[in-house]
């Protein structure tokens, strides 16, 4: 396998139009730690059968929305192990989840407070439409809403919060836990020999995250040395 990369002397892209100089590596095996989603941007999709394009870029489209507010306070509000949940938060339509944990670091001393709600890929504004001011704005109004929501379904959060930090962002489908099977490709794609794809978002990888990403490179690797 011929893989192109940047230029070894370390130039950067000054501007979008900028075409850097590559080094030409040849490899007799090759491990991808990308998402799935983004193996297109090193292997050329000319490599693979049209199925399996279609396949990747069907998942790249299907991600789920996470939107949460991390409060600070300056004790617990509950049982620091219970999770509590509503069914259907009145000004957004969707369930919520509420949960907390001791902070660590330069806030120590503090709990933090999480306001969590999810949305499927058609649900609630689209975050991968971030550039349109009607999209911040929508955001901004759901993000508010959850926080409206926490505050009365959760009591004392109002008085005791001493700061706050919103996101929302997206994760893709097959890296949801329990979603494995026909759902995610495998380790070893199909027509290319030598190459691995070692990410939490192959069928091989069990676990959460880090965790996943470590057994499939465990499992990459032991093909790696059992050919020589």
């Amino acid at each position: 396998m011929v893989i192109a990369r940047g230029s070894p002397d370390g130039d950067l892209q000054l501007f979008p139009s900028h075409f850097l100089d590559t080094e030409v590596v040849e490899a007799k095996d090759f491990i991808c730690t990308l998402p799935v989603w983004d193996i297109f941007k090193v292997i050329s999709e000319k490599e693979f059968p049209l199925w399996y394009r279609d396949w990747i870029y069907r998942l790249e489209k299907k991600v789920c929305h996470v939107w949460t507010i991390v409060c600070a306070v300056d004790k617990p509000l509950w049982d620091l192990g219970m999770f509590r949940w509503h069914p259907c938060l009145s000004r957004t339509g969707t369930y919520g989840i509420f949960y907390q944990a001791q902070s660590y670091g330069d806030q120590a001393g503090q709990t933090q407070v999480t306001l969590c709600i999810q949305g499927a890929y058609g649900d609630l504004p689209d975050l991968s439409q971030l550039h349109l001011a009607e999209t911040r704005r929508a955001v901004r109004r759901v993000l508010d809403g959850l926080m409206e929501d926490g505050k009365e379904l959760l009591p004392g959060l109002a008085d005791a919060i001493r700061w706050e930090v919103r996101t929302a962002g997206v994760y893709g489908l097959s890296e949801s836990p329990g979603i494995s099977g026909r759902h995610r490709p495998p380790m070893i794609p199909p027509g290319i020999k030598h190459l691995y794809m070692a990410s939490d978002t192959v069928s091989d990888a069990f676990g959460i995250g880090l965790q996943a990403a470590a057994d499939v490179s465990m499992k990459a690797a032991e093909k790696l040395l059992s050919h020589g």
